[in-house]
């Protein structure tokens, strides 16, 4: 977030937005994690449906949270001028894409260096 902040280079009037996307983005950072923590001290068995029920109810959390941050978001993203814009543009651009090791590639994809993966792009 501090990289982040210091890209955007900020004015004074733009502060307070930052620091609202910024709090609520701390905020809720956490409860996905706390969640998932809850769930794995509840050591009672469960089903197979029960579990699947579980990890929906995570996952509506997680979404709900997302929505709450990217709320405060738009509401910073409309007061950035063109070039803050392109910068934010820039940060989020590579957002969420991170580099696995040799086998480890998300569901659905083979990683690098996994049987039939496919050569890494060069440049």
């Amino acid at each position: 977030m501090t990289r982040f902040k210091s890209e955007l280079k900020l004015t004074a009037q733009q502060e307070p937005l930052w620091q609202a996307f910024a709090d609520k983005s701390k905020a809720e950072a956490g409860k996905g994690f706390q969640a998932m923590r809850e769930r794995i001290k509840d050591d009672k068995p469960v089903t197979a449906p029960e579990r699947m029920t579980q990890m929906e109810d995570i996952m509506k959390q997680r979404v709900a949270a997302m929505e709450s941050v990217n709320e405060t978001f738009n509401r910073l993203y409309a007061a950035l001028t063109p070039e803050q814009k392109a910068a934010a543009d820039k940060h989020f651009s590579n957002a969420g894409r991170h580099r696995h090791g040799p086998g480890r590639g998300g569901p659905g994809r083979e990683g690098q260096g996994a049987p039939g993966a496919a050569e890494p792009r060069k440049g």
